[in-house]
């Protein structure tokens, strides 16, 4: 099983999801994505960068085997202003923009998990 985790710093659910699938250096089976640098974490290809950007893009596939995810997991929050309408929309677009992003890179009939605020 392979699974993508967009939006993982500081990286505690890549942790997990790698332990779960038995992921191990040189094996991974887990790629975190995020704009944050994250620690080094045994059995997680980590990858700092935006989900939007064809090059990162092209590194989550390639650090996949050129295979599809399995299951694309999202905890990823915006910056909030503190104005509710402006943070609702700020929250809405970041979760079109990993949709968007499991369009190349989640195998059809694959599992996204997303937190929705």
């Amino acid at each position: 099983m392979k699974v993508v985790d967009v939006g993982a710093a500081p990286g505690g659910w890549a942790q997990i999801i790698g332990e779960r699938v038995a992921s191990k250096a040189g094996t991974e089976k887990v790629v975190a994505v995020d704009l944050l640098e994250m620690a080094p974490m045994d059995g997680v290809e980590l990858i700092q960068g935006d989900i939007e950007d064809e090059k990162v893009q092209e590194l989550v596939s390639e650090k996949l085997d050129y295979e599809l995810a399995d299951i694309v997991v999202s905890d990823a929050v915006p910056d909030f202003v503190g104005e509710k309408f402006i943070d609702h929309m700020k929250a809405c677009y970041l979760n079109k923009r990993v949709f968007d992003f499991c369009s190349n890179i989640l195998k059809p009939g694959g599992t996204l998990i997303m937190k929705i605020i």
